[in-house]
């Protein structure tokens, strides 16, 4: 009876602990996301024409980080991941975290997606987690009171001179012209 008892205690501190752990690792990966807070400002980014069909592409981050890559084609996209909370996990948070992903260059016509110098860029960090991320895990599994997002994108056409804001809500991003090149360029393809 003793050894049942005291085997049954390993199992349940074993269960405390992996608990913990798992508690602890949601927390670590929600704090490397950030908050989306409804139309707010996730980045700018603007383009300098370099050439036919090519751009320099800056983005301005809210913690003032920039980062800039020639982006060739027609339109930029910028795509994110999104994880919302449901049940208790809302604790952590009512809106949605994000991480921006990545920043690519589109073509209008199919000839020249095919033929165009491509441009994809990562804008997650560098280094990779020993441990899988959250994001990762719920699209693997499916992880109760997490729903996880992929190809949550904007994308909006590129010119000389135009700059943008992009917003996050709880629907994902939108894309706002913030100068007249801009506005001519959405215009333009509209």
């Amino acid at each position: 009876m003793g050894r049942i008892f005291s085997l049954f205690r390993a199992m349940l501190w074993l269960g405390v602990f992996a608990v913990v752990g798992g508690a602890g690792l949601f927390y670590y990966q929600l704090n490397g996301m950030l908050q989306a807070r409804d139309n707010g400002i996730v980045v700018t980014i603007s383009f300098e024409k370099l050439d036919r069909q090519s751009f320099q592409a800056t983005l301005v981050f809210p913690d003032e980080r920039v980062f800039k890559a020639p982006v060739h084609g027609d339109f930029w996209m910028l795509d994110a991941r999104f994880i919302s909370l449901k049940g208790p996990l809302r604790l952590f948070g009512t809106e949605p975290y994000y991480e921006l992903e990545r920043l690519s260059g589109r073509y209008a016509s199919v000839r020249d997606e095919k033929a165009g110098i491509r441009s994809v860029y990562d804008l997650l960090a560098d280094e990779e987690a020993a441990i899988p991320d959250l994001w990762s895990l719920s699209q693997a599994y499916e992880l109760p009171w997490v729903d996880a997002k992929y190809g949550v994108a904007v994308y909006m056409p590129m010119s000389h001179g135009a700059r943008y804001a992009v917003l996050l809500g709880t629907d994902g991003l939108k894309a706002r012209p913030l100068t007249a090149p801009a506005f001519d360029a959405v215009q333009a393809w509209q």
